[in-house]
């Protein structure tokens, strides 16, 4: 039978990748309030304890989330910086005094300083974010006449892009198109920010990417001279949310001879497209966005969303391919039912989270993962949000 205390080091323990300097040896201890859920989950909260404790002793950067319950504690989750490492831990002494109900446990342990900065990188780093991709508008067709499929050829290939690094899962969504109004989407009585959130929901992805070929145009010149304009404009929404998070606008002209040289029949976005002189020019904006949504992207915190809970056993939409790993510790957030709004009521902010307990992932399959709670009563449902904490 393996040791509780084993289970709970082996997914709170840090190991390095990177060099390290300045060990420190250090003693701490933890304490937990003996409850109804007995005496293991009071020593794996008294290990997290002490262990936090060693973490602070030698300087290391560590904050919790907590939640409370009518001013009781009924979730209490560390999340440790990767500024240090706390290793070789041995556990000194455990016990419970007869007149109370607290339980003790003494470590000693190893705490290194990161110096490098390169593990809290690697931590940022390690979650695949999914980013959805809808066909752009386009504000004159008339424009795109000799470049057939361009408004989904274009996110497609930002898709692609994006996904170069391999931090980025792309979801092809070019089959649906966003309106650009805020007013409710004709037909449907919804608004795009309403949309967002289904589309979110129904593609399974984290982020919408929106777009719109603002100008295509040519304007001529004398001596048979012409310029040919790019402008290009993208949105990248909150799936869970349905607010923007950026917005991003780029252009160019670039001069070309007369006749134009793609026939109308012709596919775009081929190796003939990207060596004609329009083709170079879109290459390098599609490369200036995903350097911008890139950017964006990795600014906010992984998070994901609930989509079946059996009691404390919750399931929510990510898995393997997002690299989620057993005993990875997560958040979970109950939204607020109403919106936050400005206030005349016009603009958006989002819903407010209310933390509602910590989550430790015990299944993890490609497209999903299971967690179980350790709330106390918490109640979680679909739609409510999972965040990393490290």
């Amino acid at each position: 039978m393996v040791n509780p205390l084993a289970r709970v080091l082996s997914f709170l323990l840090l190991f390095s990748a990177c060099s390290l300097a300045q060990a420190r040896l250090v003693e701490a201890e933890g304490n937990a309030v003996i409850t109804d859920a007995g005496i293991g989950a009071a020593r794996q909260t008294a290990m997290q304890d002490a262990l936090r404790q060693a973490a602070i002793q030698s300087g290391a950067q560590v904050t919790t989330s907590s939640v409370l319950s009518e001013s009781v504690v009924v979730s209490d989750n560390v999340k440790i910086r990767a500024t240090g490492v706390v290793k070789d831990v041995v556990v000194l002494d455990e016990w419970r005094n007869d007149d109370d109900d607290i339980y003790h446990v003494m470590i000693r342990a190893y705490v290194e300083e990161d110096t490098s900065g390169e593990m809290q990188k690697s931590l940022d780093s390690r979650y695949r974010r999914k980013v959805a991709v809808t066909q752009f508008a386009v504000s004159d067709r008339s424009q795109i006449v000799d470049m057939p499929g361009i408004e989904a050829a274009l996110p497609q290939e930002l898709m692609r892009r994006l996904t170069l690094d391999q931090k980025i899962i792309g979801v092809d969504g070019t089959q649906y198109l966003i309106p650009e109004s805020n007013e409710p989407y004709e037909g449907l009585g919804q608004t795009p920010r309403q949309l967002i959130v289904q589309l979110a929901d129904r593609l399974g992805a984290q982020f919408i990417l929106t777009g719109t070929i603002r100008d295509m145009g040519m304007t001529k010149h004398p001596l048979w001279v012409q310029l040919r304009h790019v402008e290009l404009e993208t949105q990248l929404w909150d799936g869970i949310s349905g607010t923007i998070i950026s917005q991003e606008r780029v252009n160019a002209s670039v001069r070309q001879g007369l006749p134009f040289i793609f026939p109308t029949t012709s596919p775009v976005l081929t190796d003939k497209f990207f060596a004609a002189p329009i083709g170079r020019q879109i290459n390098l904006l599609l490369n200036e966005l995903v350097t911008a949504i890139s950017g964006s992207v990795h600014r906010l915190p992984f998070m994901a969303r609930v989509i079946k809970s059996e009691g404390s056993t919750i399931y929510f939409d990510v898995g393997a391919i997002s690299q989620i790993k057993v005993g990875d510790v997560f958040m979970a957030y109950k939204l607020a039912a109403e919106p936050l709004l400005d206030g005349n009521k016009q603009l958006f902010f989002g819903y407010e989270e209310t933390p509602a307990s910590s989550i430790v992932i015990k299944k993890v399959q490609p497209r999903f993962a299971v967690g179980v709670l350790e709330g106390g009563n918490t109640r979680l449902y679909a739609g409510d949000v999972i965040r990393f904490q490290w």
